[in-house]
């Protein structure tokens, strides 16, 4: 019977943080496809979560010190998690109903917020709650003390490992959101019930909670076998796209597409944003986007467009006697789908025997193309995440370069205004501009509602005329419906040109857009938010100004205010929750700062980011059991923790350098192993020192629940700034090197306070 009990406890452990990775995702998924996704949409909700889990563990999980049913509490938690996941993905489908948000409108800062509390809520909170809890239980059941809290701390890594695997590789592929909740509710009902039938105690006599716990089982699966999972699918859809017509609704391994029709016209979203519409197109910004680069060139045969150029562009490129089109598109499901609702538009586009599809990452199709081309579209929003920026940096544009013709031509687009540039559209404009002209000898701006940037090797667009454009159009009789002469000549009056750059004047300097320093990202989402959010300038008026030497100066301020503490003996015990919370934030920044570089280097390959996240994990159980294994063997603790913080010390200063490997042209299939053995690594440095950490709090605080709670909060809290600031301020401003070097001064700042400490 003790064996089996042990058995029940281990496996709710494990079960806990399988759960929690799934619901991680599968929310995650969710709000990006509701909040149109990026890297501050992904720091608020990350930031959320961890926020609440902190509150979860370090405030209700106290509680496990006192409570003797702490099993009890721990099965209530339990089923709690289970009942609250669907109902979370329903009321977050809810939310554009709720705040009377159309499709396509992108939802500002404080219904983000209000969105992100209200779902997470009984979540997170439970879910920190669990973790106290849990070691309490693992504590008793196993007679152990300090090691517990490691041991248990090991299981939720490893069903966080498997549970990663299994959702990007089985969940995501043949399930929708409301079968993997249910399925995901089922295991913490069942899980909960395996450990009520173990228990010795009175618990075990409680039919009541017994019968509770199989009529929800019992619930649970009958309502997958019968389908009503598909039923609450179709309905959430329904309410979320505000009772629209749509007509498909997939997710792929890259993101959601969401399908509208509205009479005849079809309008295709990506991550909530539109990217097709067909039959009637928006066919001014086309046009504009389309006409001007192909009448400058002198002869386009060769065309080259990343993304998105089903749907109208395709159809007024094939309008010149081009030999051949290659189209770039990262998701398959994209095309499949407009196949599956075809217009004559997009028939006549996808038939016509130029066009040659490439389902591939734009940026890994550009570095490994065979054949140069006469223009390159770049046909991408703004660089509001890491994914679209790596189309705008000067790295990007290099690769560009090498497969352009002579004469050939890039082309991107950024908002713009024929009447007024606030500072954040003139900071992304510059950016643009002064990366386009580092890499290119001729570089030229069309100003207007949305201003066009072309650049060329060799060919002299300064001297390019409005007549020319003119004479060009009438050489290939070419029909648009918006671009007449006039037009033309008023797009490119000079007036325009001379005012646009006389507006860029008072833009920041430091405005070069790289792979390792992605400051159009900060641009991109500072002009985004700005205009939805106006209140978010503050956030990013004080972000644009920190630097690496301002942050080293705060760290050594507050060095010698703890050496001075220390030595006047006001601080008694060591600050180990801080020094926690320190490798929280170090152990997060090392994996978002592996996972971009993989992206830089390999693209959106989905399934390998997967791959990374789930190595950091096998790193994290690693280190932890390693240490855990051996904890009662240490008895030099302090010794032992100040060398985990020299080896963090270490890999903070080693990582970019070897991340700058790329440059080298070291064999891709060894790159990506060393991409993978870095997220091992920097997961093994980050777990081993938790177990150690509670090893010495305990000695003080000598209370499990107490220990548990304090630490785990203040990991989680640690991990919760770096999702916030590591991806939207630190790397976009300071650059990849500057950030890992601050990891490398806070390493230092540990190093200080643990020889100060002992």
């Amino acid at each position: 019977m003790k064996r089996f009990l042990n058995q029940a406890v281990d496996s709710a452990l494990f079960i806990r943080g399988f759960i929690a990775i799934n619901i991680q995702i599968l929310l995650i998924r969710e709000f990006l496809t509701i909040f149109n996704g990026n890297e501050l949409t992904i720091g608020i909700i990350l930031t959320n979560w961890l926020i609440l889990e902190a509150i979860g563990s370090g405030l209700i999980g106290r509680l496990a010190d006192r409570i003797k049913q702490y099993a009890l509490s721990y099965i209530i938690l339990q089923i709690i998690i289970g009942l609250s996941i669907p109902l979370s993905i329903w009321i977050l489908r809810l939310t554009r109903q709720i705040f009377h948000i159309t499709a396509g409108e992108i939802i500002s800062v404080i219904p983000m917020l209000l969105s992100c509390l209200f779902v997470l809520i009984p979540i997170a909170v439970v879910d920190g709650a669990q973790f106290s809890f849990g070691c309490k239980l693992y504590s008793s059941t196993k007679k152990s003390e300090a090691s517990s809290i490691g041991k248990a701390y090991i299981l939720e890594a490893a069903g966080m490992l498997v549970g990663g695997i299994v959702f990007t590789y089985i969940f995501l592929k043949f399930l929708n959101s409301f079968q993997i909740a249910f399925i995901l509710g089922m295991l913490s009902i069942a899980s909960a019930l395996f450990l009520n039938f173990s228990l010795e105690d009175k618990l075990k006599k409680n039919l009541v909670l017994r019968s509770i716990l199989i009529v929800i089982l019992a619930l649970n699966i009958l309502i997958q076998v019968t389908g009503k999972t598909n039923m609450l699918q179709k309905e959430s859809i329904s309410r979320q796209w505000n009772k629209e017509n749509v007509v498909a609704y997939q997710n792929s391994i890259y993101g959601n597409i969401t399908v509208i029709k509205k009479q005849d016209q079809y309008t295709f979203f990506y991550n909530g944003l539109p990217t097709v519409i067909a039959p009637v197109p928006d066919i001014a910004s086309i046009e504009d986007f389309v006409h001007f680069p192909m009448l400058i060139n002198p002869a386009p045969k060769n065309i080259l467009i990343i993304s998105a150029a089903a749907g109208g562009m395709l159809s007024e490129i094939l309008k010149y006697p081009v030999k051949k089109v290659d189209y770039a598109e990262l998701d398959p499901l994209i095309i499949d789908l407009v196949n599956k609702f075809p217009t004559e538009l997009t028939f006549k586009e996808l038939m016509d025997k130029r066009v040659h599809i490439k389902f591939l990452d734009g940026r890994q199709f550009v570095k490994n193309a065979k054949e140069n081309y006469d223009v390159i579209f770049v046909n991408l929003d703004l660089p509001s995440s890491l994914q679209l920026n790596r189309f705008y940096t000067q790295d990007f544009f290099n690769e560009a370069k090498e497969i352009l013709n002579k004469d050939g031509l890039i082309v991107i687009k950024c908002w713009g205004s024929m009447v007024y540039l606030g500072k954040p559209q003139k900071n992304i404009n510059a950016s643009f501009l002064k990366t386009l002209e580092r890499t290119f000898n001729n570089v030229r701006v069309i100003p207007g509602e949305t201003n066009i940037y072309i650049a060329s090797k060799e060919l002299a667009l300064d001297k390019i005329r409005a007549m020319d454009i003119k004479n060009w159009k009438k050489l290939y009789k070419i029909k648009t419906r918006l671009l007449t002469d006039a037009y033309i000549d008023y797009r490119l009056d000079p007036y325009w040109q001379k005012w646009f750059l006389d507006s860029l004047n008072d833009a920041d300097k430091n405005v070069l857009n790289r792979d390792f320093t992605p400051r159009g990202l900060f641009y991109g989402l500072n002009l985004l938010y700005n205009l939805i959010s106006p209140k978010t300038k503050y956030f990013f008026d004080i972000a644009s100004k920190i630097n690496l030497t301002f942050l080293i100066a705060i760290i050594l301020i507050f060095n010698l205010i703890f050496i001075i503490l220390r030595k006047s003996k006001k601080l008694k015990h060591p600050p180990i929750p801080f020094l926690i919370g320190i490798t929280g934030f170090s152990g997060i920044t090392f994996q978002l700062v592996i996972i971009l570089g993989f992206q830089i280097v390999f693209g959106f390959l989905y399934y390998w980011i997967g791959i990374l996240t789930s190595a950091f994990m096998l790193g994290l159980a690693a280190g932890a059991g390693f240490i855990n294994k051996n904890l009662e063997k240490i008895k030099e603790d302090f010794g032992v923790f100040l060398k985990l913080e020299v080896a963090l010390f270490i890999f903070a200063l080693v990582l970019p350098l070897i991340l700058g490997l790329h440059y080298f042209k070291v064999n891709l299939f060894v790159l990506r192993g060393i991409f993978f053995v870095l997220s091992v690594v920097a997961g093994f440095l980050a777990g081993t020192e938790f177990p150690l950490a509670n090893k010495i709090y305990w000695k003080d605080k000598e209370s499990i629940g107490y220990t548990a709670g304090s630490l785990y909060a203040s990991d989680l809290i640690g991990a919760c700034m770096g999702c916030l600031l590591v991806p939207v301020v630190f790397i976009p401003v300071m650059g990849i090197l500057k950030t890992c070097l601050l990891v490398a001064f806070l390493k230092l700042s540990s190093i200080v306070i643990i020889k100060n400490s002992k």
